[in-house]
């Protein structure tokens, strides 16, 4: 059986494919880490049902692999499990910026103070590093002005 790119006659090893199953790849990131959040709000779907006015049913449909929701029921699903999206469009053939989450800063902060004490401040400065607010709202590295 061909695959859709196939059928399209796109080269599975083209740009364009691999440009292709990158968003797929986002997409689904995006779905993953609002149900990660729901669940780590303590929240089940048919809690997110009721603050949406929906059934539990289309929940569970929206967290389904493979769907295709809209951009408004995913800022709506947003909104319910208190979640911040992002957006960033660039060019496809511009590099990936760093990203920055709170693990990584937390990890890179116990690594600069464990060297502040190895090599015989007693009084470390000051993390040099601003506080970012949580794992799910990654920071660009090259933009700290929106870190409080």
């Amino acid at each position: 059986m061909k695959s859709v790119a196939e059928l399209l006659g796109i080269k599975s090893d083209s740009p364009k494919s691999k440009l292709a199953a990158h968003l797929v790849s986002e997409d689904r990131s995006l779905i993953g880490e609002l149900i990660r959040l729901r669940h780590q709000r303590g929240l089940k779907q048919h809690d997110v049902a009721d603050l949406l006015g929906i059934s539990q049913s289309a929940v569970a449909g929206f967290e389904r692999l493979g769907g295709d929701p809209r951009l408004s029921t995913i800022r709506r699903y947003a909104m319910a499990v208190d979640a911040r999206i992002v957006h960033i469009v660039r060019p496809a053939e511009a590099p990936e910026p760093l990203v920055m989450t709170a693990n990584d800063a937390e990890r890179i902060v116990k690594i600069y103070r464990d060297l502040q004490q190895r090599i015989g401040q007693s009084d470390p400065a000051p993390s040099p590093l601003p506080r970012v607010r949580s794992h799910v709202d990654p920071v660009p590295i090259d933009d700290w002005s929106n870190v409080s």
